[in-house]
């Protein structure tokens, strides 16, 4: 029901319309710039290709490099909706053949066996763009090859 209110006593009631109190849309964040801005997703996917996920992070190189303000949710909200993910999540919903096979090629690649998980995971990351967690890598590594494994 519409607020009613009296101007003054004895006198007739009127309808008072609701208020846009924002009618703009600004508010508090007016230094974030809005979700359209083509240069943001520019940016993150770019920071996200040299492996800097931390959102930390992020925020302080924007403001440092691009002079852009935005706060550590509002990027975990943009990496989100951009599909962007870090090591943790990408491993957890990834099959485990594709990341068997993934940490499998790298390996063959090295005849030495002398590369560490730490390489294998940069360079899958290089050449696929899929960031698994070390820990996973060092594992599969120990069973896919134990033995070269055992001589690092």
């Amino acid at each position: 029901m519409p607020a009613i209110r009296s101007n003054a006593p004895g006198s007739s009631k009127s309808h008072i319309p609701p208020k846009n109190n924002n009618p703009k849309g600004k508010n508090q964040h007016k230094d974030c710039p809005p979700s359209d801005d083509p240069r943001i997703p520019e940016i993150l996917t770019a920071y996200h290709r040299r492996n800097i996920t931390d959102r930390k992070r992020l925020s302080k190189l924007l403001r440092d490099d691009h002079g852009i303000i935005m706060s550590e949710s509002t990027i975990a909200r943009r990496k989100r909706e951009l599909g962007l993910r870090a090591s943790g999540r990408t491993t957890s919903e990834l099959a485990d053949s594709v990341k068997r096979q993934l940490v499998k090629d790298q390996m063959d690649k090295d005849r030495t066996g002398r590369i560490g998980a730490k390489t294998v995971k940069l360079r899958i990351f290089e050449e696929t763009g899929i960031d698994l967690t070390r820990d996973w890598i060092r594992n599969e590594m120990r069973l896919l090859a134990p033995d070269e494994f055992a001589s690092r």
